[in-house]
């Protein structure tokens, strides 16, 4: 429409809908409610721009919760008709400035929801013809918790309530939740979890769910290779062992949430027991300290069982295997600390603690295993290693037995190059068989 400026070539545009809405269409995370006092007012306001055309003898306002597409009576609710004529209001919810410049609607607070997009548009009118506006939307935010604004007192953690959690976190360090460890395995270097140990991991975390915590007495760091290459190895093999993801502590005192330790006593090559205890003491070989190093490494195995109470432990044979002088100094010191971690005359700081089983892996197929002993009823390799019970590729399938899982997290080790799991395949009995008789 041109004006009386036309001559001199300039044209205003003339609007006839209603525009600019506020919210902005397609605006979210609105409230509901602004003031917790109000009995009327939604907290959200609908407004808009009035035609600049002609001066608007009112205004419908269509609103719902379906989209507006066709301006059917469908699609949206008709909220209100011809609200004012010539300045004079209505109804009190729709205003306008004095020069018809603006109006708005409050839909009320009970017509709006939480996290509900709404759909909605204001036709004007010149005279009795309507001039329907583009559709717009917005969406209401997330509802608050009942108590916003304030809290009650003993409310630590802001929801509204006064309950257990609260108490939890202002008890503090005494009423700690400690995980319980239902097994705990103790192996020498990394890798012999699985050579030794077989399917154990495995079978015991994935197909039975009970907790597992592994100890590490060495991180196979004999000669110049740093610890850190081989407890990596070994946190990505208990990875696949335990079907998730692993998690690593470093000495003592201990993590209580994770679920491989480290007490980083020295890999070293030794030819006896004494030797490999003279080196764990304190790194340096042969200087007459083999009774402190046994002591060193008992006292942190029981401080170990001690905090996670296992019910059941596993380890090395006493005569190491094949004669490994380190895999004999764990056995034997995971041994004697299943009796120390029982012995209130010990004091280390914690309560005492009596596993009801220690399993040593016993066997001897080829040799292997401690002379002339039997361990009829209570081997380490045990029937339920060699079904197929656990699904490797999360279809719900079982695809692989424990002993292929173990072999499958062997791969991990790659500065030792290829192993196989179980090198002895007897099968006897359950770790949990009678625990409780």
């Amino acid at each position: 429409m041109c004006k009386n400026e036309c001559e001199k070539g300039v044209f205003e545009s003339w609007v006839t809908n209603a525009s600019n809405p506020v919210p902005e269409n397609g605006e979210t995370n609105l409230p509901v409610v602004t003031d917790a006092d109000s009995a009327t007012s939604s907290g959200t306001t609908l407004s808009w721009t009035a035609p600049t055309a002609y001066t608007s003898a009112g205004y419908d306002v269509w609103f719902g919760t379906e989209p507006n597409e066709l301006h059917s009576d469908y699609d949206m609710i008709r909220i209100k008709e011809y609200a004012f004529f010539a300045g004079t209001a209505v109804d009190p919810l729709i205003y306008y400035t004095t020069d018809f410049g603006q109006g708005w609607y409050d839909p009320g607070k009970t017509e709006l929801d939480y996290e509900t997009t709404y759909h909605w548009y204001a036709v004007a009118y010149e005279g009795t013809t309507p001039y329907t506006s583009l559709p717009w939307n917005f969406t209401t935010g997330v509802k608050p918790p009942p108590c916003a604004g304030y809290r009650f007192d003993g409310d630590v953690d802001g929801d509204c309530y006064v309950d257990f959690v609260d108490l939890l976190i202002l008890s503090g360090d005494w009423l700690t939740y400690i995980p319980r460890h239902t097994i705990m395995a103790v192996s020498s270097h990394p890798d012999d979890e699985g050579i030794f140990f077989g399917g154990t991991l495995p079978y015991y975390a994935q197909v039975l769910g009970i907790p597992i915590v592994h100890i590490s007495m060495t991180s196979g760091d004999a000669g110049s290779r740093p610890p850190e290459v081989r407890e990596t190895e070994l946190t990505n093999a208990d990875t696949i062992y335990f079907g998730r993801t692993a998690t690593t502590s470093i000495g003592l005192p201990p993590d209580l949430y994770a679920d491989l330790f480290f007490p980083r006593f020295k890999d070293a090559y030794t030819s006896t027991v004494d030797q490999t205890w003279d080196y764990w003491n304190d790194g340096v070989p042969n200087n007459g300290d083999a009774a402190e190093g046994k002591q060193k490494a008992i006292d942190t195995v029981a401080t170990y069982i001690r905090t996670f109470q296992p019910e059941v432990i596993i380890t090395h044979d006493f005569d190491g295997e094949y004669g490994h002088p380190n895999h004999k100094a764990t056995g034997i010191a995971t041994a004697e600390a299943y009796d120390r971690a029982a012995d209130p005359s010990y004091v280390d700081g914690n309560d005492p603690w009596q596993a009801k089983k220690i399993y040593v892996h016993q066997s001897e197929a080829n040799g292997l295993g401690t002379t002339g002993r039997t361990f009829e009823g209570g081997w380490l390799f045990h029937d339920y290693w060699e079904q197929v019970t656990i699904d490797t590729d999360d279809n719900g399938n079982p695809d692989m037995t424990p002993r292929q899982v173990a072999d499958l997290g062997l791969l991990e080790h790659r500065s030792q190059g290829s192993h196989v799991a179980s090198m002895v395949g007897w099968a006897r009995s359950d770790f949990f068989e009678n625990l409780w008789n």
